[in-house]
């Protein structure tokens, strides 16, 4: 029996009816399935995220290294150099923040192992000294936090359970080494990718013009290159949001003598990567080391890091982001809670570009709609004077051909 377009549409609806179907029964077992998946599949789509971010750095060093030379050396070598150019810039960066937070984070360890037990002391005398209710006042000076009691208590604790201390860390261990590993394949695997990007470009155009028709392969294209466009700039403009943002909470935190300022400038500007969320996270941290050394300059702090962000948001984000996305202040909200009910910190990372994509998709499809729709009225009202103007061409042809007659 011949498929035809008919029986094959129905043949398609059915099985996608089956399988949606089996899924809603299967629930778990369809999630675990695709759980193990993504677990399989994770080192493959984390270095395609790697080469993504490191593509956007690729482009500016190939744009700067030697564009017009006609040396073979020099275009043999270009994307390699690029490559290992961005890679370098990118570790960099990273181990730049690590430098400057984990010396500062030791050090906001040190202050809190001397300033918990000496908070207890003066909780307790603030206690005895302005309540009279003596259940409340013996269960507060009951209260014995001392670093030298809880040593034998810890050792203790380890003893009993040193079993399964053991085997958790063990566990965690081997998660850790898995981690490394899936990160050394992700590298590796973007390595490929950039050095094959335009062949993998044209086999991927190849594949969706030999299944798939025509104008779905041009609407798909042209929407992918929405997507490319809107996140490469997101990533861009957010970036550098963060550097300006970071930059300028050092300066500001240094002239009002705030301690921690280094510290807390890079998880500012590491948590503004986050929109509108980040700073309350960041601005929660800082105050939080700044209140182990005083609490006046705790709250000092919030006050100076709302108006600098209220500054920021007014300023610096609508020109060098805000443009870039062109996406409104509610849509932004909106990507960043479902992107971090859906996959946490990396759904708000994701979830403002992945929105703003769908966005500029729909605001384009609405608009070609709507002059398509206009065109039709315009041409059904104006049904009479077309069929008018077309009566009176012909007749004008017939004039002239019996003229020349």
């Amino acid at each position: 029996m011949l498929i035809n377009k008919k029986n094959k549409k129905t043949i398609l609806i059915i099985a996608a009816l089956v399988i949606a179907c089996l899924a809603i029964k299967y629930f778990t077992v369809a999630v675990s399935f695709f759980v193990q998946i993504i677990d399989a599949c994770f080192a493959l789509i984390l270095g395609c995220a790697i080469a993504y971010i490191l593509n956007i750095v690729m482009k500016k060093y190939e744009s700067i290294y030697f564009p017009n030379s006609r040396r073979k050396i020099i275009k043999k070598s270009k994307r390699a150099v690029c490559i290992i150019l961005s890679i370098l810039t990118v570790l960099a960066i990273i181990i730049g923040i690590v430098i400057i937070v984990i010396p500062e984070l030791y050090k906001c360890f040190e202050l809190l192992s001397d300033a918990v037990p000496r908070s207890v002391d003066v909780i307790k005398s603030w206690v005895n000294e302005n309540i009279t209710a003596d259940f409340i006042r013996n269960k507060v000076n009951s209260i014995d936090f001392s670093w030298k009691h809880l040593e034998p208590a810890m050792i203790g604790y380890f003893k009993v359970n040193s079993s399964e201390i053991l085997s958790s860390v063990i566990s965690v261990t081997s998660s850790i080494a898995g981690t490394i590993a899936d990160i050394v394949i992700a590298v590796i695997f973007s390595v490929y990718i950039l050095f094959n990007k335009e062949k993998l470009s044209k086999q991927f155009k190849k594949l969706i013009e030999a299944y798939g028709k025509k104008e779905r392969t041009k609407k798909l294209l042209s929407y992918l290159k929405i997507a490319d466009k809107t996140f490469s700039s997101f990533i861009t403009g957010q970036c550098i949001e963060a550097v300006i943002l970071g930059f300028l909470c050092f300066a500001g935190m240094v002239i009002l003598r705030f301690p921690y300022a280094g510290v807390t400038a890079a998880v500012v500007g590491l948590t503004a990567l986050i929109p509108i969320v980040g700073a309350f996270i960041g601005a929660f941290i800082g105050a939080f080391l700044i209140f182990t050394v005083s609490p006046i300059k705790a709250v000092m702090f919030i006050i100076f890091l709302i108006i600098l962000q209220q500054c920021e948001q007014g300023f610096i984000y609508p020109k060098v982001v805000g443009k870039s996305v062109g996406l409104p202040g509610m849509w932004v909200l909106a990507g960043i809670t479902v992107g971090g009910g859906l996959f946490g910190i990396a759904g708000m990372l994701i979830g403002v570009p992945i929105t703003a994509t769908v966005y500029k998709i729909l605001q384009q499809s609405v608009n070609t709609r709507i002059k398509e729709k206009k065109i039709v009225k315009a041409l059904e009202t104006n049904k009479d004077l077309g069929d008018t103007i077309i009566i009176k061409k012909q007749d004008t042809g017939k004039e002239k051909q019996d003229i020349r007659d």
